[in-house]
């Protein structure tokens, strides 16, 4: 995660939302967060993934850190301040809890170049794109902005990565797969700016592939 990465806050009735970089190294804090609201999301909505909640809550803590290392990648966490009003969310153990923040969501950017060849589809260039993946925002936090808020966050590092890697001018390719069924992800994608890539190969039976594309070193999300 790059030293410059700063998120804004967003508030939504009494609720102050904000999404946080996690750190690389991540501390056993930030593991812990992140394998809390990961497991959570397979739990609650296990047909929106390809992973399973049984094969990822054998995962041991070096195995949770081996995700959340490394260049060329960055994970995301939205939280949002405790209100007794809302619906319980996720928890964190230890995490924040001075604070009354609650983890409400979460999501990971990656480099094409990171991935082996058999994971990128048809269309994707290895050394320039990037994917998002892991998308999920807690239902009872849902329609308030927290998706697109991780999306934002998401896009404005690949957007300094790129540059940093492949220059100021680079236009660079950003993918994600999508449940058919899914229509709010769709939606948030489409909002941003994301369209449907008809044609990708290995497309498989309800999933589709959306792509954006990110020119000139910057995007701008309405």
């Amino acid at each position: 995660m790059s030293a410059n990465y700063k998120s804004e806050e967003s508030t939504h009735g009494e609720t102050v939302y904000k999404v946080t970089g996690l750190p690389d190294p991540p501390s056993s804090a930030d593991i812990r967060d992140y394998r809390t609201v990961r497991l959570e999301a397979l739990r609650r909505d296990p047909s929106a993934f390809t992973s399973t909640y049984e094969r990822e809550a054998a995962f041991d803590e070096e195995t949770w850190r081996g995700r959340l290392t490394g260049s060329g990648k960055a994970t995301f966490v939205a939280r949002a301040r405790r209100s007794d009003s809302l619906p319980s969310a996720i928890r964190v153990d230890g995490a924040d809890e001075a604070e009354g923040k609650e983890a409400v969501g979460c999501m990971t950017v990656i480099a094409a170049h990171n991935l082996g060849t058999g994971q990128i589809p048809g269309g994707v260039a290895p050394e320039r794109d990037y994917f998002v993946f892991g998308m999920w925002v807690h239902p009872g936090h849902r329609r308030r902005g927290v998706g697109k808020m991780v999306l934002k966050d998401g896009l404005a590092w690949i957007v300094k990565d790129a540059a940093a890697r492949l220059g100021q001018e680079a236009a660079v390719r950003v993918w994600v797969a999508v449940t058919a069924a899914n229509f709010g992800a769709k939606k948030i994608y489409e909002e941003v700016g994301f369209i449907k890539v008809p044609t990708v190969e290995k497309e498989e039976a309800g999933e589709i592939w959306m792509s954006l594309c990110i020119e000139r070193g910057c995007h701008v999300v309405a």
